[in-house]
């Protein structure tokens, strides 16, 4: 019986002050609505995220841990929903957590917000004494046969944006709940008690150049009654598709891990944990899994999987790229209400100037020739127009100015020949450009003489004309032209 007692106290004691009672996950970075519920709905899309987790291998009973996350912000953007899933084994010791999220948004002022967040759900724990293992497994004094228990557990968080710099602050295992399992026939007992979680957080993301990017991470977890432990982690990101990330726990283990973002939707993260010199001695590293996807966002239409950024980025950022992009796609929606205004304007535009492709001669040398996929008749909206294109398609574009003034074409090159204009034309239409110019891509023509000026850079004299429509637009005196 000796040994029983032995072997129960020195698992509990394991869990409780090394790893705490809340598995310690360290991909954090990739995915930290794990640590705060306060970052459910962080980006503009929905995130799903499962983790893996074999810690110590080589060790019969050593921690294992499986993670499933998913969180979305809501059609408002201030507000995000998320669901989490843990199941944590440690020996003769289970937990399986289910929590719902809520977090709501806060804007300070253009460069600062915080965002609040609560958790509230059920944890059961349960204890495998079938697993204990003892000389004499009739000793009357063994515990068998026990349900599960389980109780009522929340968290709490709290996250300060301030432009590439983040603060935030979370607490676990709100309610301190106890689980108690006896047997009244036999008067045995076994207590075992939650206790409050605490973890802190300050990161910052300094860009190096447009494709390398560096955030320093620091975070500390404490647990009631015992001493406080850090994380120092360095992630380094190539032109957000890939990175690799360092992480050193004071005194515990240190880790090094890789990851990608594939074809723009998904997320492969893996990292190894190597432990210190007195646990080396016995056991081997860890090793943590992550895969992650971008869902469409709940209540929004439009935002597919690409241009997902993973958290190293857009998640930590998300503050004012989610203002900016509620802002464009209100510019968006009143450019095709003023595209609905115009469009016998626009059909005699293609009628006189448009390039009949079944015609195989029809492009010459006498002529300029331009591929449009967006067309206004002001400069701000042509320009919002091109921000959306390549926000939206990742379609580069420059503004050209049709010969009367009255047009500002979205061209994306100069096609050299039919069959050039019409494989340019398949590609633009396979990125789904009509959704976002409400136009298909078209060639247009004009004489050399007459090539298309550049947008104009406005000079201090400037002089007004109206056209057919009666709406003002201003052309300059001795106008310089240049590419946007």
């Amino acid at each position: 019986m000796k040994k029983v007692i032995l072997l129960v106290g020195l698992v509990v004691s394991v869990i409780v002050a090394k790893a705490q009672q809340v598995p310690l996950l360290s991909q954090y970075y990739i995915n930290p609505y794990l640590v705060n519920p306060s970052m459910a709905g962080s980006t503009t899309e929905a995130n799903a995220f499962l983790t893996y987790r074999k810690q110590w291998t080589g060790i019969s009973g050593s921690p294992e841990t499986s993670a499933f996350t998913i969180d979305s912000n809501l059609k408002n953007e201030n507000m995000g929903v998320g669901l989490t899933f843990v199941n944590d084994v440690s020996n003769i010791i289970g937990r399986t957590n289910l929590l719902g999220s809520y977090s709501y948004k806060v804007n300070l002022n253009t460069e600062q917000a915080l965002t609040l967040g609560t958790s509230i759900g059920f944890l059961q724990n349960r204890v495998f004494f079938e697993r204990i293992e003892a000389e004499n497994l009739d000793d009357p004094n063994l515990l068998s046969d026990f349900n599960n228990k389980t109780v009522l557990d929340g968290a709490i968080g709290i996250n300060y944006n301030y432009g590439n710099f983040i603060a935030g602050f979370s607490a676990a295992q709100i309610f301190s709940n106890s689980f108690k399992y006896e047997n009244n026939s036999d008067f045995k007992e076994l207590g075992f008690g939650l206790v409050r979680h605490y973890t802190t957080s300050l990161q910052y993301k300094m860009t190096l150049s447009p494709r390398w990017e560096v955030q320093p991470i620091v975070l500390m977890r404490v647990a009631q009654g015992l001493d406080p432990l850090f994380d120092l982690s360095g992630v380094i990101t190539y032109n957000n598709l890939l990175w690799t990330a360092v992480t050193y726990r004071a005194e515990v283990a240190t880790s090094i891990a890789f990851g990608m973002n594939i074809d723009q939707r998904f997320v492969v993260n893996y990292s190894y944990e190597i432990p210190n010199k007195e646990v080396r001695a016995i056991a081997g590293g860890s090793h943590e899994f992550t895969l992650g996807i971008r869902l469409n966002r709940i209540g929004k239409k439009g935002h597919s999987g690409s241009g997902y950024t993973p958290s190293l980025d857009s998640i930590y950022t998300k503050t004012l790229i989610d203002e900016k992009f509620e802002e464009q796609d209100k510019e968006i929606e009143q450019m095709r209400e003023d595209i609905d205004t115009y469009k016998d304007d626009l059909q005699n535009l293609i009628f006189e100037h448009g390039v009949n492709m079944s015609n195989p001669s029809e492009l010459d040398t006498v002529n300029n020739y331009y591929m449009v996929v967006g067309i206004s008749q002001s400069i701000e909206e042509a320009k919002n127009l091109q921000k959306n294109l390549k926000r939206e398609a990742q379609v580069e574009t420059k503004v050209i100015q049709s010969e009367d003034g009255a047009w500002f074409l979205l061209s994306t090159g100069e096609p050299g020949s039919i069959r050039e204009a019409k494989s340019e034309i398949k590609s633009l239409k396979e990125k789904q450009v009509e959704e976002v110019t409400e136009i298909e891509p078209w060639v247009y023509k004009e004489e050399k003489e007459k090539k298309p000026k550049y947008a104009p850079v406005k000079t201090t004299k400037q002089v007004k004309r109206k056209d057919s429509k009666h709406k003002i637009y201003t052309k300059t005196k001795k106008q310089k032209r240049r590419k946007l």
